[in-house]
């Protein structure tokens, strides 16, 4: 906080760093200190969208418009742009639709031992659903049609799974899905 007081003396840090070959970020971008200003100013390679936005993204419009604002302004002030959070195969279909292609969360992966990340980038493959719904010309306003589909069939699956082996157990509650 003390250091960006002075923007000036932090943009000399920034490009210092930079010409050590380091990229710089704008951490938790949206929040607390992060502002139009330091965007503007520092010369950093990327932003980060706090991932307090992007969780509540899929309920709450007021976060979806800060998500697609910042990623408009990264491709503005052609900066990369970084969702955190990333929770879920919705979430990542939503941002991949905005525009922004850099996501960390547990809905690419858990938190892993460093000796395991090159083979998990080997082997990773782009979610089904984010291909599907990359391929789909669909409209903002559609999505949240477009996740009850995905929650129902989700679910339906649940189900029918349950019912394959005839167990005892009851079925999920209906009320904890989105559909619900």
């Amino acid at each position: 906080t003390s250091a960006l007081e002075d923007l000036a003396h932090v943009r000399t840090i920034v490009e210092t760093i930079q010409q050590t070959g380091v990229s710089c970020s704008l951490d938790d971008f949206g929040t607390g200190y992060s502002s139009l200003t330091y965007l503007k100013q520092l010369p950093v390679d990327e932003v980060k969208i706090d991932q307090s936005f992007v969780r509540g993204m899929l309920d709450d419009n007021g976060d979806l418009a800060v998500v697609e604002g910042v990623i408009t302004l990264c491709k503005v002030f052609d900066r990369r742009v970084v969702a955190e959070g990333v929770e879920t195969l919705e979430h990542g279909a939503l941002l991949h639709r905005l525009g922004c292609r850099i996501m960390q969360g547990w809905a690419i992966a858990k938190a892993m031992p460093g000796s395991d990340i090159p083979a998990f980038v080997r082997n990773f493959a782009t979610p089904r659903l984010w291909q599907d719904w990359g391929k789909t010309n669909w409209n903002l306003s559609h999505f949240p049609v477009l996740v009850a589909n995905q929650d129902l069939d989700s679910w339906l699956d649940r189900v029918a799974g349950r019912l394959d082996k005839l167990s005892d157990d009851p079925t999920e509650n209906y009320l904890q899905s989105r559909l619900g």
